[in-house]
């Protein structure tokens, strides 16, 4: 017997099989370990207290006027180059006319000779000036009346920039000894301040108490040099004592950094 012929299914006709469907073994992607990581958040800068914001807010319009006055310095110091050049270009051109002028008994007016030379170039640039014929009467006028404008220009443009530099000079002088007041307050109410004085009456009442007991011991008696209690009450020089040394040098530290940062932070006498 021969083979059955195959059903041929049309191409819209559903698919159906008695086998088993296909897994799917597709695998997911693996989670990143450190997606269970939560970011790191920067930490929560403190809250100014306002003495420190005003403090900040006189650090940076120092720092804005240092800007200005940097940047009205270098518009002065360009603004004087091009004045400088403006004033050589028209000295030119009034030489230029006073060539061009007519002179009678004169043929071919001549430049005016310098009794010497400071460089080969300028000699040369003087011999092409008497082989160059002078400009039109018409011509050099117009050229010192331009070169007249350009001069007066750069010369107004000088003028006001200065004007803007010393202004900017006088209100960064200002606002300079600004943050030496503002610091001064900052200082006042830091609670560091309160803790130091607090400190400091804490010492100077021990020693004030153990200078009475020594007293009382000794009778109030004057010691003298060869008696081993002799100066016992007496202070020893702080700039050798490491750690009262290490206090003061701290809190001028401390207070050096105040003058350009807000947020400076002042030493803690247990610290």
């Amino acid at each position: 017997m021969g083979r059955r012929p195959r059903a041929i299914m049309p191409l819209t006709a559903e698919v159906t099989t008695t086998r088993t469907e296909a897994l799917d073994v597709s695998v997911p992607p693996l989670a990143s370990p450190l997606a269970a990581v939560p970011p790191e958040t920067a930490p929560a800068q403190p809250e100014r207290s306002r003495a420190r914001q005003v403090l900040a807010d006189a650090i940076a319009e120092v720092r804005a006027l240092e800007i200005e006055s940097a940047e009205a310095g270098a518009a002065v110091s360009e603004a004087d180059s091009a004045r400088w050049a403006a004033e050589s270009v028209l000295t030119a051109a009034e030489e230029a006319l006073e060539r061009a002028r007519p002179r009678p008994g004169f043929n071919a007016p001549r430049p005016r000779e310098p009794h010497t030379f400071r460089s080969q170039e300028e000699a040369d640039a003087y011999t092409v000036l008497l082989n160059t014929p002078p400009p039109s009467i018409e011509d050099a006028k117009a050229a010192v009346a331009s070169a007249t404008d350009a001069r007066d220009s750069a010369l107004a443009a000088l003028q006001f920039h200065q004007k803007r530099l010393d202004q900017a000079t006088q209100r960064l002088s200002w606002k300079r000894s600004s943050i030496g007041r503002a610091a001064d307050l900052a200082v006042h109410y830091d609670p560091a301040m309160a803790a130091l004085a607090a400190e400091t009456k804490k010492l100077v009442t021990l020693a004030a108490a153990a200078e009475r007991a020594f007293s009382l011991a000794t009778g109030g008696a004057l010691l003298q040099r060869d008696n081993p209690y002799h100066g016992a009450t007496a202070p020893t020089d702080f700039r050798t004592d490491p750690e009262g040394w290490a206090l003061l040098h701290r809190w001028r530290e401390a207070l050096a950094a105040l003058q350009s940062d807000p947020d400076a932070v002042l030493p803690m006498p247990d610290e």
